[in-house]
This record gives structure tokens, C-alpha cells and sequence, in this order.
């Protein structure tokens, strides 16, 4: 029946988070990724009527002032259109000098899994974040995508299912991107791989990330979530009574985890076991192949309902004294765009208490404004 259960969950995560993540767009954002689809079908069957007809749709936005379609095969200008000051609406002529220096997004165009072109759109820029500096702004324009992290088994704050980023960590950077006009691009991986990946600059930012001053290579934010890193055993195991009883026993963690170092300098003779996921770290306490494991509250919680998994237990909170390591959740930003962590702390200032609500109702069934939640810990 548990199992049952969770394949249910798994469909409705399926199929609202498409519907929940267009919600979270706003309608600019909204529009444009809808005119992106429709117009690769045009440009693939040359078709400018149907174009024109969608272009005078689009344009009804207040802020859209022009567009350009590129055909990348040939390198010709299959469309283009612009909002003249008088708010007619000219085709297929040269757009004007003054629209062409508005903010833009060029887009690839894909068809039957083939790029065949780019959409340029031209639209007035809304500033979402206040406070913004006349060097952020321009890093921003110099920058207009991010290339961040998505773990596959972090729920609810980090997950993946059938491809799609899931989470609450995930659905706040996407608030954050649409407020800055940014476009991000996830890339899947384990813990330990993403946070290298970060430290060699093939990623500029990690979400769901805490403070850790042993690592180095990496500017931190603000906080944006308190957590609780927390001690599980097996049901059976007695010898472990509290975080102190942990020399010489077998910890399994995941790899790349902060935990890890905190352990080592704490007790000196624990065997730490190192794996990829926090699945794999769970099972192993189930099935009594290590002494314990060190997993954020809520990760585990969802993971044990998730997986029906038996015989597991919490033991204690882990809070080392002294160390070098906060429990908050942050963003991990690559070390020479130290000039995006002032950005990010900005764009957290300007979330709402509504905005938060939705995501606490969402993932964590939390209401922010009546209840301080204080779940989850971690890397």
C-alpha cells in the first residue's frame, strides 16, 4: 500500500510540476516561451502567414518591440517584425537602431529534435530587483544564462524526475532568474560530482549549499533556509545513543558532504564510508551494513516513505560545536562571479511573504508567515 502511495506521488509531481513551473514564469517569460515553440514549427514549414498571424499575438504584450528569425542552415532572415512608435506593427523591414538596443533573448529554434534556426525578441526590460548597481545590471546583460546544479535524490529541496529539476531549492532559483531575467541550464549529478564541478568553474552556481569554509573556490549567499542535519541507525542497533557514540563505528555518507570533515576531526578512529546517493546511504543502515548515517531531516523522511524502507530510526541532531560548518541553506557561487553572490542576496530581498507561502505550501506543506520550519541539512 506504501509503495502503492508513492508511485501516486510520483505521478502527481509529474504532472503539476510542468503546469506549476509555467505559473511560476511571469507573462512575459510565459509568452515568449510559448511563441519559441510555435515559431520553430513555421520556420520548418516556411510558413511566414501562420508567423505573421502568431507575431501579432505576441506583440500584444506592451513590452515585446521586435522580433528577428534566423533560418541557421541558410544564414537568412526568414521574419522579422517590430512595434513602430506610433504602435503599428511593421513586417519584414530593418528594425530600427532604438529597438535593437532594448534588452533581448535569442532563442534557439528546434523542430523534430533539430535546431533550425534562432528567434531574437526585443522587449523592454522590467526591473524586478531594486537596488541592482550599474555594474550588477551590466554583469547581468553580459550574462544572461547560468549553468546550475540539479541532484537526482534530494527531495523535497533538490530532485529529478523524467528529466525535470524538482524541489523547493529549484523552484526558488527559478523565482530568483525570472525577477533578473536570467536563463538557467541544470545539469544532473551526484553530490560530490556537482560540487567539484563548481570548484572547476563548469558550473556558477550551486543552490541547497551550506556555508563551508574548508572548501575553497566558492562565494556564498545570504541564507534563504534553516535546516536539521540529522543521526539515523538501525531500529535494532543500541549501542548508539547520541552523535558522542560514534568512534570507531561505520558512518555512511554521501560523497562531497560537509559532515564528513567535522567527523574526522570529531573522532578520530570512525570509519566513514563515502557514496553517491542518500538512498544508498539509507539502505545501508537498513540493511545493517553500516552503524549509521547523517542525512538532512526532511531528505530522509521522504526517502523512507518514498522506498517503504523499514527498521530505521533517529538518533540525534547533528550540530558540531565549533565547526566550520552552517546549517543554512545558501547559494555556492563560483569564486570570480563573486559580483552575482551581491546580486542574489538583492534578489532575495525582494521575494515576497506570498511567494514563500507557495513554496512552503508546495514542498514543505508550510505556512511561513505562521510557522518558522526547521527541516533539512546539509552540504
Amino acid at each position: 500500500m506504501l509503495k502503492y502511495f508513492s508511485y501516486c506521488l510520483t505521478f502527481l509531481f509529474l504532472f503539476f510540476s510542468p503546469l506549476y513551473a509555467l505559473q511560476n514564469l511571469d507573462d512575459l517569460s510565459r509568452d515568449i516561451e510559448q511563441f519559441t515553440i510555435s515559431s520553430a514549427a513555421d520556420l520548418y514549414n516556411l510558413n511566414d502567414v501562420a508567423m505573421k498571424v502568431k507575431t501579432k499575438a505576441f506583440f500584444q504584450s506592451d513590452r515585446v518591440k521586435g522580433v528577428h528569425v534566423q533560418n541557421i542552415h541558410t544564414g537568412e532572415t526568414f521574419f522579422k517584425a517590430y512595434k513602430s512608435e506610433k504602435n503599428l506593427l511593421v513586417f519584414n523591414e530593418s528594425i530600427p537602431e532604438n529597438i535593437i538596443d532594448l534588452r533581448s533573448k535569442k532563442l534557439e529554434l528546434t523542430y523534430d529534435g533539430s535546431t533550425i534556426g534562432t528567434v531574437t525578441i526585443y522587449y523592454e526590460y522590467e526591473e524586478k530587483v531594486k537596488g541592482l548597481s550599474v555594474e550588477e545590471k551590466a554583469w547581468l546583460e553580459e550574462h544572461p544564462i547560468l549553468r546550475v546544479g540539479n541532484e537526482p535524490d534530494y527531495a523535497p529541496w533538490d530532485f529529478n524526475i523524467d528529466d525535470t529539476p524538482m524541489g523547493y531549492s529549484i523552484d526558488f532559483v527559478n523565482l530568483l532568474a525570472a525577477k533578473l531575467d536570467l536563463k538557467l541550464e541544470y545539469t544532473l549529478d551526484t553530490w560530490g560530482n556537482l560540487t567539484n564541478k563548481l570548484s572547476n568553474k563548469e558550473l556558477d552556481l550551486l543552490h541547497t549549499m551550506f556555508q563551508n569554509d574548508t572548501r575553497k573556490g566558492i562565494s556564498y549567499s545570504d541564507p534563504y533556509k534553516t535546516v536539521i542535519n540529522a543521526l539515523f541507525v538501525n531500529e535494532k542497533n543500541k549501542d548508539i545513543k547520541s552523535l558522542d557514540d560514534l568512534e570507531t563505528k561505520i558512518v555512511c555518507v554521501t560523497k562531497g558532504d560537509s559532515t564528513i570533515a567535522s567527523l574526522r576531526e570529531k573522532f578520530p578512529n570512525i570509519n566513514i564510508i563515502e557514496v553517491d546517493g542518500y538512498i544508498e546511504a539509507i539502505k545501508n543502515v537498513a540493511l545493517n551494513k553500516v552503524d549509521a548515517t547523517i542525512v538532512e531531516l526532511g531528505v530522509a523522511n521522504h526517502l523512507i516513505r518514498e522506498y517503504s524502507i523499514p527498521s530505521i530510526k533517529i538518533i540525534d541532531e547533528v550540530d558540531f560545536a565549533k565547526s566550520k560548518i552552517d546549517y543554512k541553506f545558501r547559494f555556492g557561487v563560483r569564486d570570480d562571479y563573486r559580483i552575482l553572490t551581491s546580486i542574489l542576496n538583492k534578489a532575495m530581498q525582494s521575494v515576497s511573504e506570498d511567494e514563500i507561502d507557495e513554496l512552503e505550501n508546495r514542498w514543505l506543506n508550510i505556512n511561513s508567515s505562521t510557522n518558522q520550519i526547521k527541516q533539512g541539512s546539509k552540504q
